[in-house]
């Protein structure tokens, strides 16, 4: 009786072992197909950028319901704005064929922009540090443009130390396909939201009417995890108070 249910014993573990090692190996393939399958949905290098992600690269850009100038207004885009890309289309005009990109707001809103003012397959960053422009994701490749702490750019890829960006500097410069050190920039929203408002805040006409901007700024408690709140309180409270006459 003992060596009969022993010898049972012995089998059904030999079984449930073989369906063990079964599960793992279906486990193993299932988690690296996995990862095959991100890599090659992935091209961004890491940083979770979908080919219909997509970011303003101008401020002021005009939303429209359907493709080109004669399309209604829907919206104002901001620099540095997220969009979604849900259609394109190229429409001929005197100067030639221009593509247009029909792309989606987070807030659901949708419409056309014209492709030179956005970045496809990008999402925004805001530079932390100076940030000195690249040609290639290489330390002896080095060019004269520098981008500024508060700037906003368009990341497409990382390649080692190096991201991909595509902006304009403070001083004019346009960036295209540009390299900068990935510590340099900053992802948090809260932080790209404040580099937004900054820029907002620098075109306004006069110095008191810029400084009060970058106050309501500081004073808003939404943005007081951003790393740019301190140096910006401090600036800020610097500005001389005009005596009442």
């Amino acid at each position: 009786i003992f060596s009969y249910f022993g010898g049972k014993i012995i089998l059904y573990a030999l079984d449930m072992k073989k369906w063990i090692i079964v599960l793992l190996v279906l486990a193993a393939a299932g988690v690296a197909t996995y990862y095959i399958v991100t890599n090659l949905q992935d091209k961004s290098g890491g940083l979770g950028i979908g080919k219909n992600d997509a970011v303003c690269i101008v401020d002021g850009v005009a939303l429209r319901d359907a493709p080109g100038k004669e399309g209604a207004f829907v919206a104002t885009l901001n620099l540095g704005e997220k969009l979604t890309i849900a259609d394109e289309k190229e429409i001929e005009t005197q100067n030639g064929a221009k593509k247009y990109y029909k792309v989606e707001l987070t807030g659901g809103e949708s419409g056309w922009v014209k492709e030179a003012n956005i970045v496809t397959a990008a999402k925004p960053a805001a530079v932390a540090t100076d940030a000195i422009v690249y040609g290639r994701p290489d330390l002896i490749t080095k060019t004269s443009k520098v981008f500024s702490p508060l700037d906003i750019v368009a990341v497409k890829q990382k390649q080692g130390d190096f991201v991909e960006v595509y902006g304009k500097t403070k001083d004019g410069k346009k960036v295209k396909g540009g390299w900068v050190k990935y510590d340099a920039l900053s992802f948090e929203d809260v932080d790209v939201g404040v580099a937004i408002y900054v820029a907002k805040a620098n075109k306004k006409v006069g110095n008191d009417a810029r400084m009060a901007a970058l106050k309501e700024i500081v004073e808003n408690p939404d943005f007081s995890s951003s790393r740019f709140i301190a140096e910006l309180a401090a600036l800020t409270s610097e500005v001389p108070v005009e005596p009442a006459e």
